[in-house]
């Protein structure tokens, strides 16, 4: 066994705790946990996965790992930045290694597993080999993928000119909508460090507020690359929109950035989630903007508390965010029935495109927690005949996180959150 001092420590919520160890995989929903968090060298008791509300409101030693980060309380409910005593996390070599997830899962097989991996595996190269010797395989109909959809980012361009037009427009707008927030709008711009998360397919937005004076920066786990049959003629299609637009705008960011055929120097761009942006300078960003980006992140205390930590004191951020079940926007409540192991499976299946389930109120806390001061106003309130059929079924919905949730936490399903990180 390896042991690791627990570091960094900083508050939560009520008696949770969080830190961030870098493991990855010593525990999950499916198996107990194979690391063990120590106080003064006594193992806490846990449980070691408790629910994180359960370390909030119950501590007592319970203690989970997430994605990389800790979340304990001490065995008394004391703050441990402060008792006096040494927290330490130990666990198995073979969860530093590189691939410690892989490694992971792969002992979680269980041997009738294997039989049936084996045997669906004889079956499909026995298919395979019979339609090779019947002359060449399965004819494609039509509209078929011929291979499985790479996300949104990574895809190929449509370049038709009415599909550029449309999207210089939608950039333009979303970039404008963000700047209407800023309380000198324009003028806030200049000399101030701008991230967007989540850009899309171009990075309009923020270019068009570099023409403004703003240092522009991008995130995303997907970042999409520079496309020749795309970029070159939208940025040209964005530069004379901008130019015919906003006279006084300074176009020579995206000169630039045409002349290279490439972002060049003009864009920052950091490939990572949001809840790991390590390559962004502690203290660095000035203003953050996101367009239904939060609904979509796998764990959003570490999410936030990474934009905390980015944010300069006093620095700004505005979030747009799309409460409702992206699987069914027309009941969009429903995910709200499902029992919390259920839906972090179908969460993860779906690579978090369903959205998470957090509720306005909730990162209204989270913020909070996480050093910011926070607003947030409803864009988009629920359906009054479906939410009134809703409500009774959400009570009965045992095994719901949200069963006994009050009824008008619920009713807004958009919503525009800002933030400024405390001083």
């Amino acid at each position: 066994m390896i042991s690791q001092s627990i570091t960094g420590i900083r508050h939560e919520t009520g008696y949770a705790y969080i830190a961030r160890i870098g493991l990855r995989s010593p525990s999950s929903h499916r198996r107990p946990s194979s690391a063990i968090v120590l106080e003064d060298d006594v193992p806490l008791l846990g449980p070691a996965n408790a629910p994180h509300s359960d370390i909030r409101s119950l501590g007592m030693g319970r203690y989970s790992f997430w994605h990389g980060y800790v979340y304990f309380s001490s065995s008394d409910n004391s703050d441990p930045r402060t008792n006096g005593r040494r927290y330490t996390v130990s666990f198995s070599r073979y969860e530093s290694f590189p691939f410690a997830s892989v490694i992971a899962r792969l002992r979680q097989i269980r041997p009738n597993q294997l039989l049936w991996a084996a045997l669906y595996w004889v079956c499909f190269c026995a298919v395979w080999v019979k339609g090779k010797l019947a002359g060449g395989g399965t004819r494609r109909q039509p509209g078929w993928p011929t291979a499985a959809a790479a996300p949104v980012n990574l895809q190929k361009r449509v370049t038709a000119d009415s599909q550029l037009e449309t999207d210089v427009s939608y950039a333009l707008q979303v970039g404008q909508n963000y700047v209407r927030l800023l309380p000198e709008q324009w003028a806030t711009l200049r000399g101030k460090t701008v991230l967007e998360i989540g850009p899309g397919i171009n990075f309009g937005s923020v270019l068009l507020m570099s023409c403004f004076g703003a240092r522009p920066m991008v995130a995303d786990r997907f970042l999409a690359p520079w496309d020749l049959d795309y970029h070159p003629r939208f940025y040209s299609l964005l530069r004379n929109r901008i130019r015919d637009m906003f006279p006084d705008a300074d176009l020579s960011p995206l000169d630039r950035v045409i002349a290279a055929n490439s972002y060049g120097d003009v864009v920052r761009q950091v490939a990572c989630a949001l809840e790991d942006m390590n390559e962004i300078p502690t203290g660095s960003v000035d203003i953050v903007f996101s367009n239904a980006v939060l609904e979509h992140i796998y764990d959003p205390e570490a999410a936030l508390a990474s934009l905390s930590r980015i944010s300069k004191p006093g620095g700004l951020g505005y979030h747009q965010v799309d409460f409702r079940y992206h699987k069914s926007m027309d009941r969009p409540l429903e995910f709200l029935l499902t029992p919390d192991a259920e839906f972090d499976r179908e969460f993860r299946e779906c690579h978090g495109e369903c959205g998470n389930r957090v509720r306005p109120m909730e990162y209204a806390r989270l913020f909070e927690a996480a050093g910011f001061e926070t607003t947030w106003s409803s864009s988009l309130d629920v359906d009054e005949d479906y939410f009134r059929e809703f409500i009774p079924r959400l009570r009965k919905a045992t095994g719901s996180r949200y069963q006994h949730v009050r009824a008008e936490e619920l009713t807004a399903i958009g919503v525009s959150i800002r933030v400024t990180k405390k001083v």
